[in-house]
């Protein structure tokens, strides 16, 4: 609905754009007041559906809704269409559902007259095609059963009016000054259903959580989240930018004068909202500001102030820029390992200057580091040529370092080889060979000083890497060296109800039925989606395995600590299977959706390779992360831990991961055995 022609803020450089509205509580002339916000530069407005005739009641502070005798005394509870346009209904209006209702009383005449109220003001918001409407959360001290009340009508009317999208109001930080008018502001609300008393614990995700849980996380119901003058911690705040907040209100409580007397946030309040403006949702002003505004147009100087952080936000790089047509997008992870690669996947991968860059300087190093010899010529072997980018960054290196080298091209690709050759020919490069063959059959004289490998997985050992290398053992000298000379996958627990409604809609696979989809790992460039544990090491393998110096993982424990480790931080007699135990801490309640997974290269010395968030080369495009998920979503609460084993198992010329959730709960053992996905050794 915002591409209905409305006003919007666009980013000068990018070309984004953004709604920005008022909310009013006094809307009895309403086409007046929209023309009001209109000129003072907003594009929607955030108003009242109840009839002018009420505001009378509602500023005296009586409640109609329990005074009335009965529910025909509140009909015609909703304003008439006739005030605006159908058009300037459907782009100009965002309608907010009457405080007064309460949908959690435990007075049944009120909560039935409520009933009545919200369905009537939602049946006339999807009559005149609003695109959303706004119920606040109740107010006070609320028990379980009530908020059940309250989802339950939710819950009908998302089922009931399809086209309608119902935003829960819910504030950052309950008791922090906010913009409610009357009650029906927040309440406090358990995952787990409540206290001892009944009532429900003071956390604002808790209270989303509890009631989208309810709702079984329809995809109408979103979040109109709102920012006061008060903040709680980070990882309270970065929870959130995982959850489907589709408005995003800005107390103008919440401002402060600057030294010319215009409103500006404090530092921690810009940069929250420019972490949401990743996800563009309506931006609304509520509330009233304490700053005096000498001017008739009231809105315009907080409109002008959002415009100006929005437009300041950077373009992002190359690589954020390319990704964004597959955020959130769940690629299974097997797609990449198939002889028929297409060639926009090679043209991602060739585009990646940052890997190349840094495999230019492992392999520039190991040439500084072979000064004896320097006459003779190397032999270098290059796994996974593809269209020969990797081939010329090798002659280029070695051109550089005035270094002979002999290349062999190992690819299985058809439509890439066919690539491959023409390059080697109109380059005229007669120290390479192509070799097309699986290289577990490849037979040669000559003995490799070089080994390149180009085939580093998104989850690290993903695209067989280990198995590859190993396969031509037979052709390294003693002393050869390969590069990444170790890569490590390592994996954090991740809150993305985004993935998981995604996953939920996915077809099943002919082979394992509707469980098949939950036990594969998938590719995924996150967006809707958060890590609520720094990531952790997981499994590592040394190439080649004969530099490996077999240890055992202090890592590897169960939930008691006493299960035998049977895991290596690098390779051993085990061979390529691995099983890892992590633990990991929780600092505000979330849902577990599944875990991330990324990678750690060190390709040679201290040249590394890696999309781990805490040591990223910045600027890869070559990977997305990787992304596991669980059967079903699990509540980590407050100040907990979640404990997750993983296994990389090899048997029967296959290689597949295995996982389950030990902690706080128990789940089943995903793909036992492969049966949902595994990787052929040819």
């Amino acid at each position: 609905w915002k591409e209905k022609g409305v006003m919007v803020v666009t980013h000068p450089v990018t070309g984004k754009q953004i709604t920005i509205g008022a909310e009013v509580s006094d809307a009895r002339q309403l086409k007046s007041v929209l023309e009001k916000v209109e000129n003072d530069g907003c594009d929607f407005l955030l108003a009242p559906l109840w009839h002018s005739r009420l505001d009378d009641a509602l500023s005296s502070g009586t409640n109609p809704i329990a005074a009335a005798k009965s529910a025909s005394e509140l009909l015609p509870f909703c304003r008439s269409e006739d005030e605006l346009s159908l058009g300037e209904w459907g782009t100009g209006v965002v309608g907010r559902i009457n405080p007064w209702i309460r949908l959690d009383s435990p007075i049944d005449k009120v909560r039935r007259y409520s009933e009545i109220c919200f369905l009537q003001e939602l049946a006339f918001a999807n009559y005149v095609s609003l695109p959303a409407v706004v119920l606040a959360l109740p107010v006070g001290a609320v028990s379980g059963a009530a908020m059940s009340n309250f989802a339950r009508t939710v819950s009908a009317a998302l089922h009931t009016y399809g086209f309608t999208q119902i935003l829960l109001r819910i504030p950052l930080e309950f008791g922090a000054p906010a913009s409610s008018t009357g009650p029906g502001s927040a309440v406090s609300v358990s995952s787990s259903g409540g206290g001892e008393d009944g009532t429900l614990e003071s956390d604002p995700w808790e209270v989303w959580n509890y009631v989208r849980s309810l709702c079984g996380g329809h995809p109408n119901l979103g979040i109109a989240l709102e920012m006061s003058s008060e903040l709680p911690s980070k990882p309270a705040l970065e929870r959130w930018l995982a959850e489907p907040i589709s408005m995003f209100l800005v107390d103008r409580a919440a401002f402060v004068p600057n030294k010319a007397g215009y409103p500006v946030l404090h530092r921690r309040h810009q940069d929250f909202l420019k972490a949401v403006f990743q996800y563009r949702p309506m931006l609304c002003l509520s509330g009233e500001g304490s700053i005096k505004i000498k001017s008739d147009s009231p809105y315009r100087v907080y409109v002008q102030y959002l415009a100006h952080l929005f437009g300041k936000q950077s373009p992002g790089s190359d690589s954020e820029q390319f990704m964004e047509p597959f955020l959130d997008l769940l690629q299974p992870l097997d797609a990449p390992f198939k002889l028929g690669l297409d060639s926009q996947t090679f043209d991602v991968v060739d585009r990646d200057s940052v890997k190349y860059a840094r495999y230019g300087d492992a392999i520039g190093a190991f040439f500084g580091d072979r000064r004896t010899n320097a006459d003779a010529t190397a032999v270098i072997v290059v796994l996974g040529a593809g269209r020969g980018t990797m081939v010329a960054k090798v002659l280029e290196i070695a051109n550089a370092a005035d270094r002979k080298v002999h290349v062999f091209a190992l690819e299985q690709n058809q439509n890439a080889l066919v690539a491959l050759r023409n390059m080697v020919v109109d380059s005229k490069w007669s120290n390479v060979v192509v070799v097309q063959s699986n290289p577990r059959a490849w037979e040669t004289a000559s003995r490799a000083d070089l080994v390149v490998a180009d085939m580093i997985g998104s989850f690290g050992d993903n695209e067989l890497l280990p198995e590859y290398v190993d396969s031509i053992a037979r052709v390294m000298k003693d002393d050869c060296v390969v590069i990444p000379s170790s890569v490590t996958s390592f994996i954090a627990p991740v809150t993305s109800p985004k993935l998981a409604a995604e996953l939920r809609g996915l077809g099943s696979t002919s082979q394992g039925g509707a469980r098949s989809k939950w036990e594969r790992p998938y590719s995924v460039a996150f967006h809707r989606a958060q890590a609520v544990s720094p990531a952790q090491p997981c499994f590592e393998f040394v190439l080649p395995r004969s530099a490996a110096t077999p240890t055992r993982s202090s890592r590897s424990t169960d939930a008691s600590g006493s299960l035998p480790d049977v895991s290596t931080s690098a390779n051993s007699s085990l061979g390529f299977d691995r099983t890892e135990c992590l633990s990991f801490g929780i600092a505000e309640g979330v849902q577990l959706h599944g875990f991330a997974g990324y990678f750690e290269a060190r390709l040679y010395g201290d040249v590394v390779l890696a999309t781990v968030p805490e040591s990223m080369s910045h600027g890869v495009l070559s990977w997305f992360p990787t992304f596991l998920p669980l059967f079903k979503a699990v509540a980590l609460p407050s100040e907990s831990f979640c404990q997750v084993q993983l296994w990389r198992r090899t048997s029967g010329g296959r290689m597949w991961y295995e996982w389950c959730l030990l902690a706080p709960e128990v789940l089943p053992m995903h793909n036992p055995n492969g049966r949902s996905f595994c990787l052929s050794i040819a």
